[in-house]
């Protein structure tokens, strides 16, 4: 459950955001506060954190058009992978952009800021080309994470590709980004 006090835009670092909430409590009361757009009061029971920000305006807009006429872009062949929170990220992309990707790859995914459930995602995504990897001993994002969301997409009639690195931690990122059947993989999809 979440709640808005007020709304309003700010850019800080995803990284150190999703670090902080990562290690609450499932459940956990979070507040986030930004009264001047240059700095951002993560606040969890005794728990206090403070994260530089900037202002939304000043976080860069990429304009897929202006990209697409500047360089030599085939738009049936976008991608989207990432890592860690960038995994998480790749779902997040998928989401925003359902029709846009020719392949996905996300790659030792978390859950907690998707806000959508795997049996969600399984149903919308099990005809999308994915390539999943996670390491079986991560202790930062369980790998029971991605077992569920291979699951289903599976029950929802996917045939997603999932490999699961036996006494691999969480940089499975290590060995799937150098996979040269993954490379041949992505490269052979196209919308």
């Amino acid at each position: 459950n979440s709640s808005v006090i007020e709304q309003g835009s700010i850019t800080t670092s995803a990284h150190t955001l999703y670090d902080i909430v990562r290690k609450l409590d499932d459940g956990s009361s979070i507040e986030l506060i930004s009264n001047d757009g240059n700095k951002l009061s993560v606040r969890s029971g005794k728990s206090k954190f403070s994260l530089a920000c900037l202002p939304k305006d000043d976080f860069p807009k990429i304009d897929n058009a202006v990209l697409e006429n500047e360089f030599s872009i085939d738009t049936n062949r976008e991608y989207v992978t990432g890592l860690s929170m960038g995994g998480e990220s790749t779902w997040m992309s998928l989401l925003e952009g359902p029709n846009r990707f020719a392949a996905a790859v996300p790659i030792c995914a978390g859950d907690k800021f998707i806000g959508v459930e795997p049996s969600d995602l399984g149903k919308r995504f099990a005809k999308l080309p994915l390539w999943v990897f996670h390491g079986e001993l991560d202790e930062v994002i369980s790998v029971q994470v991605s077992r569920t969301l291979i699951k289903a997409l599976r029950d929802a009639g996917g045939e997603p590709n999932y490999t699961e690195y036996p006494k691999v931690g969480h940089d499975s990122w290590e060995l799937a980004y150098r996979d040269s059947t993954l490379i041949e993989w992505l490269f052979d999809q196209s919308l």
